[in-house]
């Protein structure tokens, strides 16, 4: 399995195929079909064009086993995550960051042992945070210039 981060586009139907190989290591479409069946209404041609797609941008190992095909993941569940939220969180201010990570830690769910592992790096980045995050964005991006 490739570990290493690279840049990569996927769409939320392809993630969500992803995540079914992640959770399976091998798969066929037949069950990835099964697997979704209840939360996506999609035929059995559109899990093989999601499935092809992920083979062409190298997401998706396929090994033709009798007239099936199997695959596998080629990229790290936790590098694709990684990288999503990364990605996201770099597409805004640098300044509106912590807004953007306090709301999504309002919104969401989580478990006492992800609070203590939260609390616990705060606490450690904020020895040597500073009082003032600078603005990367260029003048007229937003509103920290004005």
């Amino acid at each position: 399995m490739i570990q290493k981060e690279k840049s990569f586009s996927i769409t939320q139907a392809e993630f969500e195929i992803m995540k079914v190989i992640w959770a399976n290591d091998v798969v066929t479409s037949r069950q990835v079909l099964e697997i979704l069946s209840d939360k996506m209404d999609w035929s059995m041609s559109t899990v093989k064009t999601l499935l092809a797609r992920l083979v062409d941008k190298h997401f998706l190992s396929t090994e033709k086993q009798g007239k099936q095909f199997i695959y596998q993941a080629l990229v790290d569940e936790e590098i694709a995550v990684n990288y999503i939220l990364v990605d996201g969180l770099n597409k805004i201010c640098q300044k509106k960051k912590g807004q953007a990570l306090y709301q999504l830690i309002e919104k969401e769910e989580f478990s006492q042992n992800d609070i203590d592992q939260l609390i616990y790096l705060l606490k450690e980045k904020k020895i040597n945070a500073p009082k003032i995050v600078d603005c990367n964005c260029t003048v007229g991006q937003c509103n920290c210039h004005k």
